[in-house]
């Protein structure tokens, strides 16, 4: 199954992945177009702050609002040192 993510109980607006290594991969559901476009959103964030800092961590709730990147930033502060 290389290239391809099988998540248990898809849901009908499909599912946001944020890499972790080459092939472990943390995902949310999304509940509607609109929550996968936040999820969707909140992943570019997460890999714009992983190229710059090479380091970002991965929060746990799945119901992210903007703006991303100031609650991501605290997060990987608080859990990288």
């Amino acid at each position: 199954m290389l290239g391809r993510t099988i998540v248990p109980d898809p849901t009908l607006y499909g599912t946001a992945f944020a890499p972790i290594t080459h092939d472990t991969f943390r995902y949310w559901k999304a509940r509607s177009l609109e929550h996968l476009a936040r999820l969707n959103d909140r992943v570019i964030e997460i890999q714009r702050i992983q190229q710059e800092f090479g380091y970002c961590a991965l929060p746990e709730d799945d119901d992210p609002q903007p703006p991303y990147r100031p609650a991501l930033l605290e997060l990987s502060k608080t859990m990288h040192g």
